[in-house]
């Protein structure tokens, strides 16, 4: 009986662990780039200057602090051949303690 409630207790551990939550919302009509570098991605709290086209929200929950979430999110944009991520919004989840909540826009940084 006593090892059924250790089992059952390390289950339900388990199952609440954070881990990595990722999701990518693509905007209607959007174009496929090529997938581009994460250490060249750039973050933004608000619009960049410079012209873009918007490639859709994109938002992530990991273990860790605000550094290990950035750069989760700047693995994530370069995937879908961003530039940049615009509108970041960081926060700490209650539901989750000891993790952090990041999301914005990928962006395609248009070139002059």
């Amino acid at each position: 009986m006593k090892k059924l409630i250790i089992s059952f207790a390390y289950i339900l551990l388990l199952m609440s662990t954070p881990g990595c939550y990722y999701a990518f919302y693509p905007q209607t009509g959007s174009q496929l780039y090529i997938e581009t570098q994460p250490e060249t991605i750039e973050i933004y709290s608000d619009e960049p200057e410079q012209k873009y086209e918007i490639l859709g929200p994109i938002a992530a929950e990991v273990p860790g602090d605000v550094e290990a979430a950035t750069k989760y999110l700047k693995k994530k944009a370069a995937k879908l051949g961003a530039s940049a991520v615009m509108k970041i919004n960081l926060s700490k989840p209650t539901s989750f303690p000891g993790s952090t909540s990041i999301s914005g826009i990928a962006v395609k940084i248009k070139e002059s």
